[in-house]
Order: structure tokens, then C-alpha cells, then sequence
């Protein structure tokens, strides 16, 4: 229920394949003290359905839940919420530990994509990390360019290593050539060919299509004029040039001629998908890291605002609506989201060593004792037995040196 400055909120944005995305409880200061759907985490939000691409198929929101210092970036898994809904989302946490080498299968890797741990203080990747890695130098080997969420990323987290060595990788591909006006001529001859399939698809669209396209232009217009909100200026056959630029773009920024369009990602990640269906491309296994939490989770959903009465009471004089919607845009744009615990304790799954050195040592030592009676005292009559020899045989060998030189 506390206000949130334009500086605090930026800290919490992150640059996802979905846009701006809010990392909620990276600094771990959100914590539940007992069990109750009121005493988790409640987001209050708006789908502002109007400001919608044409393009868009999906409505709401989508809520991945993560290790704190864990990045997404991918629109890969997570729940989506659709608007006009109160969803609960009841979550138990597992703890797993894994054995490494030698004994086990999981794997430490650092991560270099993540916003989290330095040199001294690594953050190991996660599956989904490692997945997104993965899907990141693919764009890079296969579409000569990087995704505009993964650049934007990276400058802001000042990690331009990470970028300078994916384009040298893109121009060992590629060939010598790093002039910007030649990326689509670096494109493999499929991605051309998909290219003009798209525009064409797009050319047929109907007058729906179009008008709903000429009010998003005017939209984003407008957005530019006013807070320079509008990251593309759309042409009769789509995307093509920022007009007002996203944070990362620069005049004089060497990662623009190797940012990948809206239209160039679309067609690219249909081309990637495309040939890991037919097997032709295959990611690589990712290990698991050796020690990282998991989340069961259920959700329930139920209308909201539920009636008109309890969003008048409730809702319209709140001071972030500001009573600037109706019941009926209420219905198909807010939605509440409730994320608690369904219980305080954590389930630890810890891997251990099935057989040790002390394991043999006892089965070999009883199983011995089962069949010739051997005991471990029987080791030290032994042990004994041995040392009275060699002192034996020590004395006699000097008993017969001295009868020989008499």
C-alpha cells in the first residue's frame, strides 16, 4: 500500500522478451510471518487493453516465480493472469542440493547474462538461465543479429564485454564485413524468403487490420509527443526504424547495426523453432546447479472487480485509480494477484552418497566374520604375529652373520 517513486520503480524494471518487467524481492526484503492468503504478496494492476498492438493475441500479465537472483529474460513457462480475474497463487518452497562431480550430475556454472554476483561472488546459472543462453547465440549464429531486450540489458548492466564478444562471433560468421547497412545481406537466403512472406501476409490483411494498426500509430504518437513512449514507427508492411529511440539506442551506438528488429526477431525465432522441430538444430543439456529452490504452485481465479457495488466501495476512490474508469473498462482491463505461502516450512531434498569407504569397510568386514570368522581383532593377532616374525627372523640372520666370522 506504499507509494513508489519513478526511481525506486526503475530499479525494480528489467528488459524481457515482454517488454519492461518489474524483479520484485531482489534484495529479499518481502517476507511472510504466518500462513493466510492476506499476509503474502497483493498486486494491484491495469491491462490497459487500449494501448495494445494490433499483433498482440495475448491479453493480461505473466508471473514467473523465481530464485531472487535469478534473470528472465525469455518468455519461457510461467502463469499467465488474464484481465478482469483475482487470482491466488499458492506456492510451497523446495530446496534441492545436488552432489557434483564424481558423485553426482550437477554443475556450477557461472552466469554471464545475469544482473546478479561479480568475479568474487558468482551467480550459477539456473536451467531456465542456461536455456536462454542458449537461445541468445543461436539468434546470434542464425540471424547475424542480437535480441533488442538482451542488448538494452546488457548496456544498462555495463556488461558490453558480453556483447563485443557475440559480435565478433556474429562477424566470424558472417565474414569481414561490420558495416550495419550489410546485416541483411549477411541473413541466410531463408530468413529473405520468410521476410517477404511476412509483409505479404501482412499486405492481406483486412480493413480491420488496418484501421486497428492507424489508431496504435496514432497511439504511439501521441506517446512519443508526450512522454517519448514509442519505441517503432510502423509502415504499411511493419516495423521499421525507432522514432523515439528505447533506452539503449544510441546515434552513436555500435550495437545498433547488430540489434535485431521487431520484424527480423519475429521471423527469426519462427525460423529457430522451425528447424529444432525438424532436429536440424539441438540444445545443448543443461545441468542442474548444486544447490537451488523450486516452487509447487496453484492457482485459483474468480471475477474482479466481483460486482459494481464492491468497486465503487472499494476500488473507484483508491488513490492509484483516481476514479478514472468505469465499472465496465474496470471488468476488462484491472486484476489482483495474491502470491503466498502455503506453508512457512521448506522441504529440503538433499543428495547424498550412496556407498562410502566406511559402507565397504563394515559389509566387507561382516561378511568376512559370516564366513571364516574373521573380526578385526583377529587384524591385530595378526598384526602381531607378523612384527614377533621379523624380529625373529632379524636375530637369526645376525646369529648366523656372527657364526660365520668366527
Amino acid at each position: 500500500g506504499n507509494m513508489i517513486s519513478s526511481g525506486e520503480l526503475s530499479k525494480l524494471e528489467g528488459m524481457t522478451q515482454l517488454g519492461r518487467c518489474l524483479e520484485i524481492n531482489d534484495d529479499m526484503k518481502f517476507y511472510q510471518t504466518f500462513y493466510s492468503d492476506s499476509a503474502g504478496f497483493t498486486i494491484d494492476a491495469t491491462a490497459n487493453l487500449d494501448d495494445y498492438m494490433f499483433s498482440t493475441r495475448t491479453q493480461g500479465f505473466k508471473v514467473f516465480l523465481r530464485s531472487h537472483d535469478e534473470t528472465v529474460m525469455i518468455d519461457q513457462g510461467g502463469y499467465l493472469v488474464a484481465p478482469g480475474t483475482e487470482t491466488f497463487i499458492k506456492i510451497s518452497a523446495k530446496k534441492a542440493q545436488r552432489l557434483g562431480s564424481h558423485w553426482g550430475t550437477c554443475k556450477n556454472v557461472p552466469s554471464a547474462y545475469s544482473k546478479y554476483g561479480n568475479e568474487t561472488h558468482p551467480h550459477y546459472e539456473t536451467v531456465r538461465e542456461c536455456l536462454q543462453r542458449q537461445r541468445i547465440e543461436l539468434y546470434a549464429r542464425k540471424c547475424s543479429c542480437l535480441p533488442w531486450y538482451f542488448v538494452s540489458r546488457m548496456q544498462t548492466l555495463e556488461k558490453l564485454s558480453v556483447l563485443d564478444e557475440l559480435i565478433e562471433d556474429i562477424k566470424a560468421n558472417a565474414g569481414n564485413s561490420t558495416d550495419g547497412s550489410t546485416r541483411n545481406a549477411r541473413n541466410s537466403s531463408h530468413l529473405k524468403v520468410q521476410r517477404k512472406q511476412h509483409h505479404r501476409k501482412v499486405r492481406r490483411n483486412q480493413d480491420t487490420v488496418r484501421r486497428q494498426r492507424r489508431e496504435a500509430e496514432d497511439r504511439m504518437r501521441r506517446d512519443a509527443e508526450d512522454a517519448t513512449s514509442s519505441w517503432w514507427e510502423y509502415s504499411s508492411t511493419g516495423p521499421t526504424t525507432p522514432t523515439s529511440a528505447p533506452p539503449f539506442w544510441s546515434d552513436k551506438s555500435k550495437y545498433n547495426s547488430y540489434t535485431c528488429s521487431y520484424t527480423d526477431l519475429i521471423i527469426c525465432e519462427a525460423h529457430i523453432e522451425e528447424e529444432i522441430a525438424k532436429g536440424s538444430i539441438s540444445l545443448e543439456g543443461c545441468p542442474e546447479p548444486c544447490e537451488y529452490l523450486e516452487w509447487d504452485a496453484q492457482l485459483a481465479s474468480s471475477n474482479f472487480p466481483p460486482s459494481k457495488k464492491y468497486y465503487q466501495q472499494h476500488i473507484n476512490n483508491d488513490w492509484y485509480f483516481n476514479g478514472n474508469m468505469t465499472y465496465e473498462e474496470a471488468q476488462e482491463n484491472l486484476v489482483r494477484i495474491h502470491i503466498y505461502y502455503d506453508d512457512l516450512k521448506i522441504t529440503t531434498n538433499e543428495q547424498v552418497k550412496a556407498y562410502e569407504i566406511h559402507n565397504f569397510i563394515a559389509e566387507f568386514g561382516g561378511t568376512v566374520d559370516l564366513f571364516i570368522g574373521f573380526s578385526f581383532f583377529t587384524v591385530f593377532q595378526l598384526i602381531e604375529i607378523g612384527i614377533a616374525f621379523c624380529v625373529y627372523g632379524y636375530y637369526k640372520r645376525k646369529k648366523t652373520e656372527d657364526v660365520s666370522k668366527e
